[in-house]
């Protein structure tokens, strides 16, 4: 049942392979198993962290989150996808039990790299904003660059512990042919020119496995001086 406060002049937290040290005062609070932050703010060197809110030793941590970040430190919640570039804004409230909290919030995209399984070229410059609810994340618009050409999409990433399911309605235009269709032949496309595609792909699967094997949709393809 003890009570306080304290501020704290110099803090380091390791998380996710990067080092956090305070920017200025931390300030907590505690009474019996609840603390409140008042004012946490962080910073390594690819990001910064600002949280307010209670913790609490059971289920009802209540907390504001503000962070930039770079987008790797996500990585493991998308095994279909290597996501190696970009950087994060994201606003979000955490609730619940810090074990397993719900997540939800916004987070902006910016500059972002990644390949999918299957696709040899990466999609680079990836611009557009996620929204998370819990155990999934609505892509409400996503864009950028590949294989020489542009791709837009929209969808949704659901997750319940190992298991995850994936759907995107998506459009590319003017991509080069050999990149974007080799991973049909091992790396090494017999098929050039220049295409547009674009309709729904489906997946579904358990930890890294799934994606290629459960992959289902409806494209659309257009050839131009195509061989």
């Amino acid at each position: 049942n003890a009570a306080g406060e304290a501020t704290l002049e110099a803090l380091r937290l390791q998380w996710q392979g990067e080092s956090w040290e305070n920017r200025g005062p931390v300030e907590v609070a505690w009474q019996g198993r609840e603390a409140t932050l008042r004012q946490v703010r962080l910073q390594s060197r690819n990001g910064e962290l600002d949280v307010h809110g209670t913790v609490t030793g059971g289920d009802e941590t209540d907390l504001q989150v503000r962070a930039n970040f770079p987008l790797t430190v996500i990585a493991s919640r998308l095994p279909h996808l290597q996501l190696t570039g970009g950087s994060g804004m994201a606003d979000l409230q955490v609730r619940g039990a810090l074990a397993a909290p719900d997540v939800r919030g916004t987070v902006q995209i910016k500059d972002g790299k990644t390949t999918l399984t299957g696709v040899p070229a990466p999609v680079e410059d990836m611009q557009g904003t996620i929204e998370l609810e819990g155990e999934r994340a609505l892509i409400r618009s996503l864009q950028g660059r590949i294989a020489g050409g542009s791709v837009r999409a929209t969808g949704e990433i659901a997750w319940h512990g190992e298991e995850w399911s994936f759907q995107t309605d998506f459009h590319e235009e003017g991509g080069r042919a050999e990149q974007l269709l080799g991973g049909l032949y091992g790396g090494k496309s017999e098929v050039t020119g220049t295409l547009s595609l674009g309709g729904t792909l489906t997946s579904r699967g358990r930890g890294a496995e799934g994606f290629r094997s459960n992959l289902g949709g409806d494209l659309k393809l257009s050839m131009l001086d195509g061989q």
